[in-house]
């Protein structure tokens, strides 16, 4: 295996008529040294023996065994007595060991012998194995399970949203010195009755189109005399959609009320003496809009 090394440019040399210079052999730039006289070759074979730098076996060491060293050097040739190149000993061939082939041819310098190719190990070449890529990965695609939706809840009355706002009316009465209304279990059951009907008839079967008072037929009166009421009876409607859980609160249906003259003057009436509050409530959706809305009815009596 040619063990590949950083080689030193010795430089020019001139000594009895010998100049140092550059030749061009098989197209590789070499180190050479010329003489100014004919080049003179002389084999210098012995019994058992190989001649030093004599890489291409013609018995003679010259300035093409110097080349042949030099093209080996740079992995472009592998010369048939290739072992002979290593002139130093230094277990290297390169371009120190063709400038020596070349003092040699010059007469400068004696080469010691080499041993026979016979007895010399062949050079072999070590091929580093490539390493194999690992196989690369595959990512395994995983479904995302979809977000469960919350149920939505079952429509249904609302009676805890129906007492509050049954104790802030009265509380606003008492704080303009009105008497309290007395809580009526007909007046309770026809509001009742009638915000489910709301509900059904606006959102779940989309008959009508918006809140009225007698959308089922009946006036107020009418259908807490199906309970058994005899006085006459005030009634206001509220409904309120928003998925937002602050707006099905007491305080936000009876600020709605307040803030209506005409609603105000019912709850505030000071004839009325029974109440009845209703609310019922339940999922919907109008195209992309769904949350939960809630229809709340109030009753109030005065007496036979």
């Amino acid at each position: 295996m040619r063990n590949i090394q950083e080689t030193r440019h010795l430089g020019p040399i001139k000594k009895a008529g010998i100049t140092a210079g550059k030749l061009l052999f098989a197209g590789t730039a070499v180190l050479g040294i010329t003489r100014g006289i004919e080049e003179v070759n002389t084999p210098i074979y012995a019994s058992g023996q190989t001649t030093t730098g004599d890489v291409n076996c013609d018995g003679q060491t010259n300035s093409i065994d110097a080349a042949l060293i030099l093209q080996e050097d740079a992995g472009l040739s592998n010369p048939a007595c290739s072992q002979a190149g290593d002139v130093n000993s230094d277990r290297r061939i390169n371009s120190i060991d063709a400038l020596l082939v070349l003092q040699y041819n010059a007469g400068l310098i004696d080469l010691p012998a080499k041993p026979t190719a016979t007895n010399t190990p062949t050079r072999t070449s070590t091929r580093i194995p490539t390493r194999t890529p690992s196989p690369t990965r595959t990512p395994t695609y995983t479904p995302t399970e979809a977000p469960t939706r919350t149920p939505t809840p079952e429509p249904g009355p609302n009676y805890e949203l129906a007492e509050g706002i049954t104790e802030l009316i009265n509380q606003k009465r008492q704080e303009l010195g009105l008497n309290q209304l007395t809580l009526d279990p007909a007046l309770v059951s026809a509001a009742n009755e009638y915000a489910e009907f709301l509900f059904d008839n606006i959102i779940t079967n989309h008959v009508f189109p918006r809140l009225d008072h007698n959308l089922d037929g009946l006036t107020p009166t009418q259908r807490a005399e199906k309970y058994g009421y005899q006085g006459g009876v005030g009634e206001i409607l509220e409904e309120v959609a928003n998925p937002a859980a602050d707006f099905f609160t007491p305080k936000h249906f009876m600020q709605g009320w307040l803030n209506s003259p005409p609603h105000y003057a019912i709850k505030t009436d000071p004839i009325a003496q029974g109440i009845g509050v209703g609310c019922y409530q339940g999922f919907y959706q109008f195209g992309t809009a769904e949350g939960i809305v809630s229809f709340c009815v109030g009753n109030f009596g005065t007496s036979p």
